[in-house]
């Protein structure tokens, strides 16, 4: 039983785990230079992450220092007149690590609930046990 317990587990921890993927990361330099020279397609960004496509559909990441994040001049220097143009997509994305974490509340309390059940036969097999003994 605790076996097949073991098993379900790793199974639903594995499933949770995203594949790693062959992504070229790219400074923050790279990813200007390459803006500048219009070769990106589209970007797409998670807090300071940004996963883009050049316009050859090769894929990139790259992440945006906190400064420029927050301040605005990454979109306003790079992004505004090529967004106005149309020359590059920009795609909003769900931060990823909130279904991470609600992933592991649900194993989480999976977990829980079978310690529950497990707990409860033995105390009801030594209850039985007792009043065989009495």
């Amino acid at each position: 039983m605790y076996i097949l317990i073991f098993v379900v587990i790793i199974l639903l921890v594995q499933s949770m785990v995203e594949p790693s993927k062959d992504v070229a990361s790219i400074s923050y330099s790279e990813l200007i230079i390459q803006i500048k020279n219009n070769n990106v397609k589209s970007l797409s960004f998670t807090d300071s992450q940004v996963n883009g496509v050049y316009k050859d559909d090769t894929k990139f990441t790259s992440y945006i220092p906190t400064l420029f994040l927050f301040s605005g001049r990454f979109y306003d220097d790079y992004l505004a007149d090529r967004i106005e143009a149309e020359e590059i997509e920009i795609i909003g994305e769900p931060d990823s690590s909130t279904s991470y974490y609600r992933n592991v509340g649900v194993v989480g309390s999976f977990v829980v609930c079978i310690h529950e059940t497990i707990s409860r036969r033995r105390n009801r097999q030594g209850n039985e046990l007792r009043k065989k003994q009495s």
